[in-house]
This record gives structure tokens, sequence and C-alpha cells, in this order.
């Protein structure tokens, strides 16, 4: 099935450049008028077919979609609606958008109705933040504002993927405020040299099959027999970049040059293609999007201050289409790319970091851990505030969840034994009794993610040290880095033992797979009181309670289970992940990595 690989829409160093730069903010003027519409993707007929999409009234539409647009005041209520001919299989993302300028806060009352019937009281409005700067169809992200209230298969679930016919938005513009962007300072041109690589996911043998994957040197998610060619480029430079494959290619997913530059504030490139050796420029619609833009690719993430530049003039199966068809037949494809000018500065100086939403660290509190893995086949426990399988927003928090021949999420044998953290003292969280099916680790014999994750606020007051793994009672030699500190870790305090799109704990001791249990002994210090003495040493009844998985079977999964690529991904995989690589870090689920 195509299409199981999403983008990650939100081009986070962006949108933070723009927010630091405003210097002067004030409350919008009544008068000023606002565009408002619904902005959504979905499919028509059948799973991954994306035939209803529609991303504002200057931007394309698929599927014979009727959309209402209207323009808003602050004080003002607006209802924005998608109706369809039929009704839609699955929705991939769906948000209610404005169209305005140099934001710096912003509120709004919104009410949801599906088919008529009002569902406002089923919408999570606190499952992230209340409205955000993403590009949407023609509109860049400093324009384009969506808010909370929607569905994003590889993001931000505040509702399950809707089913409908006709879908309402009624918005009342509560306040906004805006600002004056301070000056930029002066550009330069970079005399930097960036390494340079040709990113690219593809199908090897079959339709689907992601054989063939490629996303920069030694990164964990490379696949097949791919021969990368990279190259270094400066300024006004050329490089020249290639993949070549043992067997034609079935089916492209996506390709694209990327430079591993974070810092460039404008640039123009030439570029050149050809395909098993025959120039193929003439046929490229580089006028189809932007010139260059900064996009997650591999173990290149905003996220970890490594966002790479990537250049026009590729196939994205899910984005821009430069190329008209997705290449396939061929066994080598070169880019020629030429540096016209590459230029850095023009950023302000960073704000300081906002608070983390956790809050403050009650130092005579009492928290909580819990131990947390991803299999190479996706089966999961995930942190405890992931936004879709979490603690407080999902019934299969305390479960192994896997999947299903038909992707649907499936109970697992397992029971998680977590640890109340009452003060300064040593814990230990546990999984007994794991059995997990057939084929679970075929891919590779060890597991992509195992963490610690807590709900003690991260603002450095509390430490977590002497951690140690065992599996199935055998201590496992950590990484040379030891466990560390989630870098995603914004808010809550978690900790990586191993995480493969993560090279600092890539590639831990060996392990036996498939394991029947595992568990995690860490210290922790900081707190203004010690813990209890334990009554028995081996039964640690005051620290810590045993969690059974429910007795159900079956639990229904809010999206399909994605290809190869993906977390969501996820949630991968969007919640975000700051790990080399994801979406999605600790903070994971069913999707896999995006690419």
């Amino acid at each position: 099935m195509k299409k199981t690989l999403k983008k990650f829409l939100v081009t986070l160093l962006t949108a933070a450049m723009v927010f630091s730069s405003l210097a002067i903010t004030a409350a919008a003027d009544e008068t000023d008028e606002y565009t408002l519409f619904i902005g959504f993707g979905a499919d028509a007929a059948e799973s991954g077919d994306w035939g209803y999409g529609y991303a504002g009234p200057d931007s394309d539409v698929a599927g014979d979609v009727t959309a209402t647009v209207e323009t808003i005041k602050v004080g003002e209520t607006k209802t924005v609606s998608i109706t369809l001919p039929s009704e839609c299989v699955y929705t991939w993302w769906l948000a209610p958008v404005l169209l305005a300028e140099n934001v710096t806060d912003l509120d709004a009352t919104i009410t949801v109705a599906i088919d008529g019937q009002d569902v406002t009281d089923t919408v999570d409005f606190a499952a992230g933040d209340a409205w955000w700067y993403e590009g949407t169809g023609n509109y860049p992200d400093t324009q384009a504002i969506r808010l909370a209230g929607g569905y994003n298969e590889w993001g931000t679930q505040y509702m399950s993927s809707p089913v409908f016919t006709t879908i309402e938005y009624t918005v009342t513009l509560n306040s906004i405020t805006t600002g004056e962007a301070a000056p930029a300072a002066e550009l330069v041109e970079s005399t930097e040299e960036y390494d340079v690589f040709l990113a690219m996911g593809a199908d090897a043998a079959e339709s689907g099959d992601w054989g063939y994957g490629y996303y920069g040197p030694d990164n964990g998610g490379n696949a097949g027999d791919v021969v990368a060619t990279n190259a270094t480029i400066t300024s006004g430079g050329t490089a020249t970049v290639s993949l070549e494959f043992p067997a034609p290619v079935v089916y492209t997913w996506f390709v694209r040059p990327v430079i591993c530059a974070t810092d460039v504030a404008e640039a123009d490139f030439t570029v050149q293609v050809l395909i098993d050796g025959e120039d193929v420029t003439d046929s490229i619609d580089f006028a189809a999007g932007d010139n260059w833009w900064l996009e997650d690719t591999g173990d290149y993430s905003n996220a970890n201050g490594n966002q790479p530049v990537c250049v026009a003039g590729g196939y994205n199966e899910w984005g821009t289409k430069y190329m008209a068809e997705s290449p396939s037949g061929f066994t080598k494809i070169e880019f020629v790319i030429t540096a016209n000018s590459i230029m850095v500065g023009g950023a302000p100086a960073e704000e300081e970091a906002p608070a983390s939403a956790a809050g403050a660290v009650d130092l005579d509190g009492t928290y909580h851990a819990y131990l947390g893995f991803q299999t190479p086949n996706w089966s999961f426990r995930n942190a405890f505030d992931d936004s879709g399988y979490g603690r407080d927003t999902s019934d299969v928090f305390y479960q192994v969840t896997g999947w299903d021949s038909e992707n649907n999420a499936v109970t697992l044998p397992g029971t998680f034994t977590d640890a109340e953290i009452a003060g300064n003292g040593t814990y230990t969280v546990s999984v007994d009794g794991l059995a997990f099916p057939d084929g679970e680790f075929s891919s590779q014999e060890f597991l992509n993610l195992i963490f610690l994750s807590t709900d003690i606020p991260n603002t450095g007051e509390i430490t977590i040290s002497d951690v140690q793994l065992k599996v199935d009672g055998k201590s496992v030699d950590l990484a040379a880095a030891g466990a560390i500190v989630s870098p995603d870790s914004v808010d809550y305090l978690n900790i990586l033992l191993q995480n493969i799109w993560n090279e600092d704990v890539s590639e831990i001791g060996y392990y036996n797979v498939p394991m029947t249990s595992m568990s995690i002994t860490f210290t922790v210090s900081g707190f203004n009181y010690d813990k209890a003495a334990d009554e028995a040493p081996a039964d640690d009844a005051t620290a810590e309670e045993t969690t059974e998985a429910p007795a159900a079977e079956e639990t229904t999964a809010d999206a399909e289970k994605s290809g190869s690529n993906t977390g969501l991904i996820v949630g991968i995989v969007v919640a975000v992940v700051v790990v080399a690589g994801v979406a999605a870090g600790v903070v994971v689920s069913k999707k896999k990595k995006a690419k």
C-alpha cells in the first residue's frame, strides 16, 4: 500500500526563528480580518489513496470537495466546513487554519460537529498546543496557523481519525497579539564546506516493501544494498551525489539532495538530474515547490540541532513532485548541485527557553517511573506522557501492545511493575512474562528502544544515576555513554538505555531475544527527603506497584501501522522525537521513523 509514510510538515527551526524575531507585541486591531478555513487530507475510496484534500482557497484540491471559507475578526464567531460527495474512508490530517502573520499569542474557542452532531465533548483540546504555525498547502509556516481540535496521523491527535461527509468547526476568535519583526543581522556568504548526500526511500522487490533506503552515511535506517556517492559543497561550488542499486527500483517514495547545513538563512541552487546516465533535467518542474527548505532526514533533525537543507528537483509521493512521476526501473540516479549562493546570519539571538510544561518539581513530593520499550516489529510500551498511548490518554498503557496481521492493536503477554518514587534512593521497574509472536526479532536481534519514563519535571533538580539493565535476569553492558537523559526530554525526566536512532546509545551489550523479562534499576537523588527503608530487601512493597495488563485481547488502533520507514510517526512517532532521525525519541508509538 502506497502512502504509508507521511511527511512531518512542521519546519520547527523556521518557526522558532520567526517567534524569536518578534520584538514588539500588541493586541491586534479589532478591524483586522483573517482568513479561516479547514485544511485536511483523507482517503476517498480505499486506504492510502488520499483522494480527498483541501489546504485553502489558493491551494490544490483533491476530489470533489466543497469547502466554506470565512474571514474573521477578533470578537467574532464563524463556522467553516468541509463537505464530501461520499463518506471519507480515513482522515490523515485535519485542522482549522487561520491565516495571520507575526502572531505571538492567540486565544480561540472551538466547537466541532460531524455530520450535524456536536462532538466537541469528545475532543481533547489539551492533547497539544492550542495553536501553532505550520506550512499548509501554498501558505508558509510564517502565515498559516493551525488551531487545536483536529487530527494528525503522524502528530497530535485531538480526536480519533474522523469518518464524515460533512465536518464543521465553529471558531470564536477571542484575541490575537501580534509583533513587529526585529531587524535581522546582515547576511554574509558562507565560507563553510558542507557534506552532501542523496536521500531516498524506494521499493526494491514489490510495492510497499521499502527495500531500498538511504538517509545519510552511517544512518541506522538505511536499507538494501545501496551504493552511495557523497560529496562536499561550498557556496559557489558544485557537487555530484548519486545512488546505485543492485536491481531496478520498483517505486520511489521520495528522493532529494540533502546538504548538512543548519545555519542557512538564504540560498539559491541549480540542479541537474540524470537517471541511468540520461539527463532528465528538462522534464523536471523546478517551480513546483521551494528551491530549498529545511526538513528532518534520517539522523539529521531540527530537534537535535542537525536539521539539513533539502534541495529542489526530486520527488515526494506525499509532498512536492518536481518529477511528474515516481521514478522507477532504474539502477542509478544522480544529482549535480551548484550552490549559486549560501548565505548565513540574520537570525536574532535566541530567547530564553520557556519553562517546562510539566511545571516545577515538588522536592517533598512523590512521582512515578515506568519501563518502556519498542521491538523491531513495533510492539511497544510508550512513555507515560505519550499523546496517543500514554498513561492518561490510553487504556493500553499498562500492557504490552503488538499488531495483528491486519494492523489492529492487540494485547501481548507481559506484566509491568512500576515504581512510586518517594524520596532519594534506589528503585526498580520491570516487565515479566513476556511472550512475543514468531518473527518479532527476525529483522534484528535487539530492541529499537529501551527507556525509563518518569513523571518528574525535567528541571535539572532531580537526577537519575547508577542505571542498571537486566534481561532475563542477566546484567547488560550499556553503551559507552551509559544511560543518558533523553535529548527529547523537554518536560519530563526520561532516560535512554537503547535507541537505535541515537548514536550515543544505539549499541549496547548482548542480551537474549526474544526475552521473557527485563528490569531497570536506578538511583534517584535531589529530593528533600530519603526513601523509607524497605521492610524486606526482596519485596519493595512500599515503593513499587504492579499493574497487570487489561484482560481484553484486542484494542482498536487509531491509525494504520505505517510502512517500513516511520512514527510516526511517529509519533512516532509526532509527537516529534529529538533522537537522531526520529519524530519520535522515547515518546514513541506504533509508527516507524519518518525520513
